[in-house]
């Protein structure tokens, strides 16, 4: 699958989706991103034959950080959103425990595949510099209280212009 396409499912319509008819808020659709960032985190850092990139992996991490500093500022409690998110259910289906174990399993079938093809789809720093720049500015529009619906269109629409402007670099391995 197109890694473009692939990414524009994973980190805008499913979470549009989850907008529109799961009644996802924002906090849920930042835990949702801060599992994916992790998950991308953790196999570029503990992947054998992983192109390592310092400054990148920093990147994430500030990331990955400010998604946690959106989610303690637009919820009561951070460990208190984790357990929403992972046992939100819909339908009687806590809909984390599905999401969770289907991001992990995304990260791994993407480096099983770069490992069977030689393909290896690299993000590019300037797409994680990009979405820390689309974070501080969801921090400044929650500090002028912005409701959540709002702030999850906003920080879809923009994730969209990154994921499509910035295109990641494809080497053989």
């Amino acid at each position: 699958m197109n890694n473009t396409l692939q990414r524009v499912f994973s980190e805008l319509l499913f979470p549009l989706l989850g907008i529109l008819f799961w009644d996802w808020g924002f906090p849920f659709i930042l835990w949702y991103i801060a599992i994916d960032v992790l998950a991308q985190l953790s196999s570029g850092i503990f992947i054998k034959n992983y192109i390592w990139e310092w400054r990148k992996v920093v990147v994430q991490g500030i990331e990955l950080a400010l998604i946690l500093l959106l989610i303690a500022l637009n919820s009561e409690n951070l460990g208190r959103s984790f357990v929403d998110f992972v046992m939100y259910a819909d339908a009687g289906i806590p809909q984390g425990i599905l999401l969770v174990p289907l991001i992990i399993l995304s990260e791994a079938l993407r480096v099983r595949m770069e490992r069977k093809t030689g393909i290896k789809i690299l993000t590019v720093i300037a797409q994680h510099l990009a979405r820390v720049s689309v974070l501080g500015m969801l921090v400044a529009l929650t500090a002028f209280e912005v409701k959540e619906f709002y702030l999850s269109i906003v920080f879809l629409i923009l994730t969209g212009f990154v994921i499509i402007s910035l295109k990641p670099k494809v080497i053989r391995i």
